[in-house]
């Protein structure tokens, strides 16, 4: 393959993966303050928010609030013990996507940045493992639909927004390389 031809490949995939970022980065999440207190973002309007009253903000303002300890998630955010539990199933699972939260890519890296952050290699090494694990776990499976002439209707609904991008990339390759192979298929 010519270096252009990855080039081509490296960007769509890379500028599909920061639109699917940015649009989880905007989308409101539940948080509970710990104090009462207001801001204002250059991205958002004033914001004040209620000491135990549960509010929504943007993901990239309730990342923020974690770390400074100003508020709690109310939705469980990944850790560990889910990863791991959520990993036992895609084993188990063995042509089945798991269902996993829709922002599972972006909690994962947030996860794992956390525990590099504090030094903590060994807990960093096992998220890690884990996370490798899952995720060839479910690219073996999704290479697997890539090759089916008809999507089942759950699958969509079992993939993150990032696998479904990887998908869709993949079974258009699958589907114009037949074509120009076999010549069947194809629009």
């Amino acid at each position: 393959m010519l270096k252009a031809e990855f080039s081509i490949i490296d960007e769509l995939v890379t500028k599909g993966l920061k639109r699917i970022e940015t649009e989880q980065s905007v989308s409101l999440v539940k948080v509970n303050p710990k104090e009462d207190f207001t801001f204002t973002s250059s991205l958002a309007d004033q914001i004040s928010l209620k000491k135990s009253n549960t509010a929504e903000v943007p993901l990239y303002m309730a990342r923020l609030l974690f770390e400074e300890g100003m508020a709690e998630p109310v939705d469980k955010f990944l850790d560990r013990k889910t990863l791991a539990r959520i990993s036992s199933e895609e084993r188990y699972k063995e042509y089945r996507l798991t269902d996993v939260p829709p922002s599972f890519y972006s909690q994962l890296k947030y996860v794992l940045s956390s525990f590099r952050s504090e030094a903590d290699e060994r807990r960093a090494s096992e998220i890690e493992s884990l996370a490798t694990e899952m995720v060839d776990l479910r690219l073996k499976k999704i290479l697997r639909y890539c090759r089916l002439s008809s999507i089942p209707p759950e699958l969509s609904a079992s993939m993150t927004s990032e696998e479904a991008h990887l998908f869709n990339l993949l079974r258009h390759i699958i589907i114009c390389w037949k074509k120009e192979v076999i010549g069947i298929g194809g629009k």
